[in-house]
């Protein structure tokens, strides 16, 4: 009996291996399981194939590395070259991308090349342009600016989102186009998790209503895109403490330059509040008075606008306060009102490229008369930077090698033998400078067009009140030179204008 069993069973598996109809002599058309491998070959070769070829379409096309490439291979680029090369062709031409735009669009988004063309890309920039109103060098921006922007759904993520933006900030269409256009990721945020709790803390925060709600967020986009606990509410919890805030206090410079919650606290805000006190003079009362009463302080550079504000006021003998009074001014306007010399101004700002005590603009030579000179390495129009130097200061005149900046300031040459020391006395000189007795530095400007070997000289006389000893004569015009204490009314009179800050101050007493 367990013989037949077991035969039944060895014949049942028979059967089952073979293909049907094989036990009545019937041919069939299903692959042996050669066949069968032989056509999974095939095709894996195939889609190998395929795969290689997109690779280098890739590489050669856009330059990509090999980790560049395998972060977008891996994301399977659906189809052969035939089918991706004409996708990246139609997204070129779609948004006038120029090959670096459209590598940057690959790199942050690889799996755009298994989006279709009908399907997704052309009609969701469609709808971005129409909904938005955006002209081709707009919607091309955003889309660079935001890749992800082409995998987002517009019935189910973009569409809704507007309109809630829309809705929670009050805004027209023209307010959303704006903060769309400022903050493309936008579109990505979640509403619930993101969006919602962010403007929820920042108003109760600042204690807003609606509209400064939206006003903060139409003048500052990415105030959105900042995480709360990292870098918003320390911020916040800066300011308030560094200027001794009260809330409304904050509120009300938050409120009027939104700016401010973006700027760095380490790199702008805290050496920009430290020179406002520092050199300004500000005491903390009045710091937080005058930058809550002007924000707008906290906007302007502290390089570019009040360092060398503060060295031309020093430079002109004008109360550095003045700095801050026209701090939302133009240059011409500010030189205007402080009577600032705007080709002084002008220097100073160009100076700033300069390295200190760098006199590559000038050598040292012998002079004719004996001694040595400053004259100018190479040819140089009127009213260029030549070099900017320091040295240490002395309550005294030590006579040579000196320069007085203040009514009891001189400045020493460190070492002393700087080239500056060089430059002799001429009743014109082709040299002027524009001295900051506070820091102390000194910025040297031509006065007319110089050739290559050209005396620099300056007129003493601007400078030095009284000369050590009996001074020293002219070599150019045989004059004794003692100072402008010794000139005569006349000259006094002509050189006045011309004259150093601490100088006019003397002369007037």
């Amino acid at each position: 009996m367990l013989r037949v069993v077991r035969c039944l069973r060895s014949a049942a598996r028979s059967a089952r291996a073979r293909p049907l109809g094989a036990s009545h002599g019937v041919a069939v058309s299903c692959s042996s399981p050669a066949a069968n491998a032989l056509a999974f070959s095939t095709r894996a070769e195939t889609t190998a194939q395929n795969a290689a070829d997109v690779r280098d379409l890739l590489r050669a096309r856009f330059s990509l590395t090999d980790a560049e490439l395998g972060r977008v291979v891996r994301h399977k680029p659906a189809g052969a070259r035939a089918t991706v090369e004409p996708k990246l062709v139609w997204l070129q031409s779609r948004l006038d991308l120029d090959d670096a735009r459209l590598r940057k669009i690959l790199l942050l988004l690889p799996r755009v090349l298994g989006f279709s063309v009908e399907n997704n890309l052309a009609p969701t920039l469609d709808w971005l342009q129409t909904r938005l109103d955006l002209d081709e060098a707009e919607l091309r921006k955003m889309v660079v600016a935001f890749p992800a922007l082409l995998g987002l759904s517009v019935e189910e993520n973009m569409a809704p989102k507007l309109d809630w933006l829309q809705k929670r900030l009050d805004l027209d269409d023209a307010g959303v186009r704006r903060l769309i256009l400022a903050l493309p990721a936008l579109l990505g945020y979640s509403v619930e998790d993101n969006l919602e709790p962010k403007l929820q803390w920042l108003q109760t925060r600042l204690d807003l209503d609606a509209e400064q709600l939206r006003k903060i967020v139409l003048r500052l986009p990415p105030v959105l895109s900042y995480r709360v606990e990292a870098t918003t509410e320390p911020k916040l919890e800066w300011l308030q403490k560094r200027l001794d805030l009260d809330d409304l206090g904050l509120k009300k410079m938050v409120v009027t330059l939104p700016q401010v919650l973006s700027y760095s606290v380490e790199d702008n805000l805290a050496p920009k509040l430290e020179f406002l006190t520092r050199e300004i003079g500000l005491n903390p009362a009045d710091l937080c008075d005058w930058v809550v009463k002007n924000p707008v302080t906290l906007s302007r550079s502290l390089e570019r606008c009040y360092r060398i504000r503060l060295e031309a006021c020093r430079a002109a003998g004008v109360d550095a306060k003045r700095v801050l009074s026209y701090a939302k001014s133009s240059d011409e306007t500010f030189c205007k009102r402080t009577g600032i010399d705007p080709e002084d101004l002008a220097a100073i700002r160009e100076s700033q490229t300069l390295i200190l005590d760098n006199f590559s603009a000038a050598r040292v030579v012998p002079s004719e008369t004996g001694g040595k000179k400053l004259v100018a390495s190479g040819a140089f129009p009127a009213g260029a930077v030549l070099f900017r130097f320091t040295g240490d200061l002395s309550p005294v005149n030590i006579g040579d090698r000196s320069l007085q900046v203040g009514r009891a300031a001189h400045l020493l040459s460190v070492p002393p033998e700087e080239p500056w020391v060089y430059l002799q006395h001429s009743f014109e000189p082709t040299v002027s400078l524009i001295v900051d007795p506070v820091a102390p530095v000194a910025t040297a400007r031509t006065t007319e067009d110089l050739s290559d070997g050209a005396a620099l000289t300056i007129d003493y006389t601007l400078h030095e009140w009284e000369m050590a000893g009996d001074g020293f004569v002219c070599s150019e015009s045989g004059r004794r030179v003692r100072g402008f204490k010794h000139l005569s009314e006349s000259e006094r009179e002509a050189a006045l204008p011309r004259a150093a800050p601490h100088i006019r101050e003397m002369a007037g007493e």
